[in-house]
């Protein structure tokens, strides 16, 4: 490998942290499915934790990170739309 291409990968401990982290916020989405609570707070609370889990993924395991502006635009750009599609299904089926 060489030594640029090197430094756009994180170290396997950050590989380890990021595990740990996402390992958490799912046991948070789980633990969250137990509790009552009304609809609108149950789907923002999932949605949120959704979006960082996604975040954290895309940003590591995809490299975007490391990747130029134009891209990271391109993507927020695409995720802003999946989740205004999201909102919006959510909201005819009047979950929202």
């Amino acid at each position: 490998m060489t030594e640029a291409h090197a430094q756009h990968h994180p170290e396997q401990k950050t590989y380890w942290q990021i595990f740990v982290l996402l390992a958490v916020i799912t046991a948070v989405e789980v633990a969250i499915a137990y509790i009552d609570m009304p609809s609108w707070l149950f789907v923002t609370g999932l949605t949120v934790f959704m979006i960082m889990k996604f975040v954290i993924v895309v940003g590591y395991f995809m490299h975007l990170r490391y990747d130029i502006n134009l891209h990271r635009g391109f993507f927020t750009f695409g995720v802003v739309g999946a989740i205004s599609v999201f909102v919006v299904v959510l909201a005819t089926f009047r979950v929202l």
